[in-house]
């Protein structure tokens, strides 16, 4: 239970997203969420409309609602439109508005989410090109191509855009079982306890799969990019050992274990919403069967409304199963991404500005060096002198410092001990 618990409170690791946003980002979320509202009250408003449309249709004058019988009869007097065409025309107007709405949400949902990647990218490449030279060395450098594409898109697609969907998903969910609740409370009550536990029960077997599986999908996919970038630097070793086979059987065989991982945990995301409704269709069915009569005989426009409302709310659960799934599958290209997005840089303690040309000499005098989280030094008190105006030939197995010499005398490395002092 602890580890759930845990794997539930990383999901809410994008909560420390926003802390990286800019104030536009933040204005949009916003500007979302009144839309969110806007729209949600709009499409409830519109099925709500179905229930005074068929009592108009059955008695047009004699209609309960003070305040809707208010609005036909003043309607009717300013235009002679008859109070049936009203009341059809308001609804297809209401319903037209609202479902508008919604599709401006999608957009906008999509259009944020777009823009906080844009972001997050750009604070991430920002930070690690603020890092100093020994910083970025190992693999801080080695991940940032995979981060930075893959890496990104998976935090976008699969975790801001499922989160912000979701939200929408539970904005639409409040408003319409709020309806639901108003016209039919047993029905409502009945209603959202039996998909909760449905989903509950589905769900609760296939959590650690979907843990597992999700680490291992972006194992794989990051092992299977670095293999096919790096294939540039021993396709000829390839070549010459003739292990082309082995590599192919390696690199299939890694791609055969993600797409089936991926296979496995779209279908857990997916299925529930099919055999739910499965099971929806059975029990009407069975309840007609059972009260043909009196359930056909009191078919009111109240009904209707609860079966719009229903039907309706079915793809909210799956749209928040399904977002669940996918926050849970992508946690850990988030976690990464955080990693560059808390990146802290400052200024080498090393500055040499100066011309090469003022330089007529460089002396070295008692310097050591090692790398971080190295035991052995790679120097250890050398001196030397240089003077510019002569060539010299560096000659050292790989491995022992040719390269660290140059970077540590043009002071993107910084050494341990010992000094480099340009003359002239």
């Amino acid at each position: 239970m602890s580890k759930i618990k845990r794997n539930i409170k990383d999901l809410f690791e994008i909560n420390k997203i926003y802390a990286f946003l800019t104030k536009k980002e933040k204005i949009l979320i916003y500007l979302l969420l009144v839309c969110l509202l806007i729209s949600s009250i709009a499409e409830l408003i519109g099925l709500a409309s179905i229930i005074p449309l068929v009592e108009v249709i059955k008695d047009p004058i004699s209609v309960d609602n003070f305040l809707i019988k208010n609005y036909l009869d003043s309607i009717f007097e300013l235009t002679g439109i008859p109070r049936i065409n009203i009341a059809i025309i308001s609804s297809l107007l209401v319903v037209i508005f609202a479902y508008s709405a919604r599709i401006f949400s999608q957009f906008f949902i999509l259009f944020t989410s777009a823009e906080i990647g844009i972001v997050l990218h750009n604070k991430a490449l920002s930070n690690y090109l603020k890092l100093p030279y020994n910083k970025q060395i190992g693999e801080i450098t080695d991940n940032l191509p995979y981060f930075l594409t893959k890496g990104i898109t998976q935090v976008v697609s699969g975790i801001i855009f499922r989160y912000l969907n979701a939200l929408s998903s539970l904005i639409l969910f409040l408003f319409l079982s709020g309806g639901l609740l108003i016209a039919e409370p047993r029905i409502t009550v009945l209603f959202l306890f039996s998909i909760i536990i449905f989903y509950f029960v589905i769900n609760v077997p296939f959590f650690n799969f979907l843990l597992r599986g999700s680490k291992k999908i972006y194992s794989y996919n990051k092992e299977h990019l670095d293999s096919l970038t790096g294939l540039k630097w021993f396709i000829k070793q390839l070549k010459l050992y003739g292990i082309e086979e082995k590599y192919y059987y390696n690199i299939s065989n890694l791609h055969s274990k993600l797409r089936k991982l991926n296979t496995l945990n779209n279908f857990i995301g997916t299925y529930p919403r099919t055999l739910l409704e499965l099971l929806l269709i059975l029990v009407i069915i069975i309840i007609i069967s059972l009260n043909a009569q009196s359930i056909l005989t009191n078919f009111t426009s109240r009904l209707i409304f609860c079966l719009l409302i229903v039907q309706k709310l079915l793809p909210l659960f799956s749209t928040l199963y399904a977002s669940f799934s996918s926050l849970i599958e992508n946690k850990y290209a988030l976690k990464d991404l955080l990693i560059y997005l808390r990146l802290s840089y400052s200024k080498t303690k090393i500055s040499v500005d100066v011309s090469y040309k003022k330089i007529s000499s460089i002396e070295i005098s008692n310097l050591s060096f090692k790398y971080p989280k190295q035991n052995r030094f790679i120097f250890s008190e050398i001196s030397l002198s240089i003077d510019l105006n002569k060539y010299y030939f560096l000659k050292a197995p790989s491995g022992y410092g040719k390269s660290t010499l140059i970077d540590l005398i043009l002071g993107l490395q910084v050494p341990n001990k010992g000094k480099i002092l340009y003359e002239g």
